[in-house]
């Protein structure tokens, strides 16, 4: 589904599930694109004819179209352009070793694009008090890690309309998988957003233009979900010592494990929580990695 804000800006919903994302299209007299993920939909944006292609962070379900973008010029943020560089960044599972021992992902992506393993191709940087003018449309663009390091938002003045890509408002969210992003560093988006109190908010996977006065009720109830982890992992640890493995059996971050990737993300996250409960001095690890509330 396309939906039009106004005659210039169309948010493309994706109607294809996990694995793709939303997009939004600037038709102005500089026609630009954020994100290339929403699927067979993508077409009708013409991406030959796009002259700029921003990728709000590098996961795959947000570039999976980039290779259809061939006119344009690519640009991330810095932090992005070196994760491109990284393919275990862009699936994203860069540390798949240091927690699934034995585990094999190469037969997952058969469906991928025999892209995925190519280079990827990024021309340019874009960081944060850059503004983006297409004409009539200006793009302010807005640095808000902890989904990845580089994750970028970008806000429509004129029109009141923020698309914060994966700080995602989905039922299953938040998502903080990275290796180098602290878990802070993602309530500091989240509030960040509801300080600056936008008129409409669009992210990369849900399915509508969100509007004042439920965007503060939305955002406060996914960062709540933050802590609540935090409130289910110590629970856990304060029961028995644990490794990071038993505290993922108990399925303290997603209900259900439907496949490996879902079981890697649960100790991947679980990981960043212990991180960020040791350093408030609330849990403590021992030399055998086994975790334990102080």
């Amino acid at each position: 589904m396309i939906q039009k804000i106004n005659n210039r800006i169309y948010i493309f919903f994706t109607e294809e599930g996990y694995g793709k994302s939303n997009a939004v299209l600037i038709d102005d007299d500089i026609r630009v694109m954020i994100d290339s993920g929403a699927g067979k939909i993508t077409e009708q944006a013409r991406p030959e004819d796009v002259d700029i292609l921003i990728n709000s962070h590098c996961h795959l379900d947000h570039v999976w179209d980039n290779d259809l973008f061939v006119n344009a010029r690519i640009v991330t943020h810095p932090l992005e352009q070196e994760n491109f560089r990284d393919h275990k960044k862009i699936a994203p599972i860069e540390n798949w070793e240091k927690y699934m021992q034995g585990e094999d992902p190469a037969q997952q992506f058969v469906h991928l694009k025999p892209s995925f393993l190519e280079e990827w191709r990024v021309d340019g940087t874009i960081d944060e008090g850059d503004i983006i003018n297409t004409g009539k449309t200006k793009i302010y663009v807005m640095h808000m890690p902890g989904h990845t390091s580089g994750h970028l938002t970008f806000f429509f003045p004129d029109e009141g309309l923020l698309f914060c890509g994966d700080i995602c408002l989905t039922k299953v969210g938040p998502w903080y998988g990275d290796n180098s992003t602290p878990l802070d560093y993602f309530i500091a988006s989240i509030n960040r957003i509801i300080d600056m109190k936008p008129d409409k908010v669009v992210s990369g996977h849900n399915k509508e233009v969100l509007t004042t006065p439920h965007i503060r009720e939305a955002f406060s109830e996914y960062r709540e979900r933050i802590y609540k982890r935090d409130k289910r992992i110590l629970a856990a640890l304060r029961k028995r010592h644990c490794t990071i493995d038993e505290l993922a059996a108990k399925k303290l971050i997603y209900p259900a494990h439907p496949n490996i990737f879902v079981i890697y993300w649960e100790k991947a996250m679980i990981a960043k929580h212990l991180d960020r409960l040791m350093k408030n001095n609330e849990v403590a690890v021992d030399d055998k990695g086994m975790y334990y509330a102080t």
